[in-house]
């Protein structure tokens, strides 16, 4: 087995770092433990970066060799593979095979597609209200991108847009928002969005009604100046295209015949989950509980089998998601959330009394960082976990923070920055579009999603997040 250059030099550099944190003067609140975990945690970072190891090997090999070097103990390094978080990504995983095997998602667009207008506006409100109504229980992204680019894509040829057209661009661009970008105002409705809620301090715990309730100006402000912008900059030109044929969205429901008992019995439990979720503050059954008892029922009627559970749950990521869940505790352990506090306090003291620059800031920051660490989830819970001490001293809730960085990060100025706008784009075989033609689009979301944070603001103040 041979090793690249890149891969070898990679390993040394990560062996280097750790020895020279042996050698580092500390002070107080900081230790030599903690000194040896920040140099760890910038190890696996660095190799994310460059590619040295996936994701989730870097963090798994991190947390081991906190354990191994005595920084942290065991249960702290590994204590998010118990926590309720980690059983709920994996319940969320269990669901999304059974939705996106049931046709569900294709079933929902093609009736809003049928009563919506069947011009290039309607037809795109009728992708993002599709996306506003399965989102919350088809919590897998790939999924959804993969099934709704490819309606995307018949949609555009049946309206006679031309591949890379606007017309075909700006129909790819309103699926992609409804059910992909949409779907992170639902506490259900990713994995990563489940991995936010888990680093809140517990005296801040993110149920599901608060996610949606929170995330709820947000969505609306997104989805507007999102229509808006697709108006303006990829609406046919005159002559371009026809309106979508009736006819053609009948035949497409007809072709999938009426709901098979697989398809109730999925919707039936996907339902009773959602309503359940939603109930938490009143029934005190927790969210992760309900994803497991509908994992369990849609596993006991054969709505997902075994050998799927097998293949299609990322395994890999469920091991990223545990990895990065333990941070808040294995900061909190090693102090290195005082030391966060008082290294950046003077720094984001002008921001914590305007909460309208602070949100400029982090656009423009976690754009340039978008650049350099590939994925947004690492992004997102990296800078939401060194601002948690931040928000804490200065009275402000962390899941605005998250939130807002959650929703920014998700560009894709570089192609290898989002996978879900890559397999979208796979999704149309390049007949609709290809990836030149969306970049674009990456500028729409960033201002967008910013835009709508920065709107929404009052609101979060009237609910005390501020």
């Amino acid at each position: 087995m041979k090793i690249s250059t890149k891969k070898l030099v990679g390993i040394i550099i990560g062996i280097i770092i750790p020895v020279i944190c042996l050698f580092i003067p500390v002070n107080e609140p900081l230790s030599q433990e903690s000194v040896m975990g920040i140099g760890l945690l910038v190890v696996a970072i660095f190799w994310i970066i460059m590619g040295i190891m996936p994701e989730y090997l870097a963090l798994l090999t991190m947390c081991v060799v906190m354990v191994l070097t005595k920084t942290v103990p065991f249960a702290t390094a590994f204590a998010a593979y118990t926590s309720t978080t980690y059983w709920l990504v994996l319940g969320a995983f269990g669901i999304s095979i059974a939705a996106s095997e049931s046709g569900l998602l294709k079933r929902v667009a093609l009736l809003f597609m049928k009563i919506m207008p069947p011009t290039f506006l309607g037809q795109i409100m009728a992708f993002i209200i599709s996306g506003l109504i399965i989102s919350p229980i088809l919590p897998s992204s790939t999924a959804r991108s993969m099934v709704s680019a490819s309606l995307a894509r018949n949609t555009s040829e049946a309206m006679g847009f031309k591949p890379s057209s606007r017309g075909a661009t700006g129909l790819f661009l309103g699926c992609y928002a409804g059910f992909i970008t949409i779907s992170l105002g639902f506490l259900s409705g990713s994995a990563v969005n489940a991995s936010v809620a888990g680093i809140m301090p517990p005296d801040k715990a993110i149920r599901w009604l608060d996610w949606f309730l929170i995330a709820l100006p947000w969505m609306i402000f997104f989805a507007i100046l999102t229509v808006i912008a697709l108006m303006i900059f990829y609406k046919p030109k005159p002559g371009e295209g026809i309106e979508l044929s009736k006819e053609y969205v009948q035949q497409q429901i007809d072709e999938m015949g009426s709901m098979k008992p697989r398809e109730k019995a999925t919707l039936g439990i996907l339902l009773l989950a959602l309503v359940f979720w939603v109930l938490e503050p009143y029934t005190g059954i927790s969210a992760t509980i309900v994803a497991l008892v509908a994992f369990i029922l849609l596993n006991a009627f054969n709505l997902f089998t075994t050998q799927q559970l097998r293949n299609k749950i990322p395994w890999d990521t469920m091991i990223f998601i545990g990895g990065f869940l333990a941070m808040p505790g294995i900061f909190a352990y090693l102090n290195i959330n005082d030391a966060i506090a008082i290294a950046l306090g003077p720094i984001l003291a002008p921001l914590a009394d305007n909460l309208v620059l602070l949100i400029l800031v982090l656009a423009v920051v976690v754009t340039l960082i978008r650049f350099v660490i590939v994925s947004a989830n690492v992004t997102t819970l990296l800078i939401a976990t060194i601002l948690l001490p931040f928000c804490a001293v200065n009275g402000i809730h962390p899941f605005l923070v998250a939130f807002a960085l959650h929703t920014i990060s998700n560009t894709w100025f570089m192609s290898y920055n989002m996978t879900t706008i890559i397999a979208s784009i796979a999704a149309t075989e390049g007949k609709m579009v290809v990836y030149k033609d969306v970049v674009f689009g990456s500028v729409i979301h960033l201002v967008a999603s910013t835009a709508a944070c920065l709107i929404a603001l009052p609101i979060w103040r009237l609910m005390g997040l501020w």
